[in-house]
């Protein structure tokens, strides 16, 4: 098992909310009593009975998963759930922990000179 250094694991989440952040638009906004979330899997879980479950659990085939750079280590998945969901999502043994995902109000513009 390969251990990254906290930075990298750090990078890699920024990494993942910011591309979320452009797949979830600005002007998405998730269904009412829906919020978005991030759900991140534990370390040597069965990923595909996971993903399952969360698809059943959340009524979506889009779960957004997020890889590192490779593309071969699934760091998260980006989901639309209610707070009952959550807490279903958060008793699977395969997930680790769901964090609330807040994407930005208004993308990023640089300044014209």
């Amino acid at each position: 098992m390969i251990r990254l250094p906290a930075i990298m694991v750090a990078l890699l989440t920024f990494s993942g909310w910011t591309i979320a952040a452009n797949v979830l638009r600005a002007d998405r906004q998730p269904a009412t009593g829906k919020a978005f979330h991030t759900v991140f899997p534990k370390q040597g879980i069965e990923v595909s009975a996971t993903e399952d479950f969360i698809k059943k659990t959340v009524g979506s085939d889009d779960l957004l998963p997020w890889t590192d750079v490779s593309g071969s280590n699934l760091i998260s998945w980006t989901v639309e759930a209610s707070p009952e969901e959550v807490e279903t999502l958060k008793s699977h043994t395969g997930i680790g922990h769901v964090d609330r995902f807040d994407p930005p109000k208004k993308r990023y513009e640089p300044a014209v000179e």
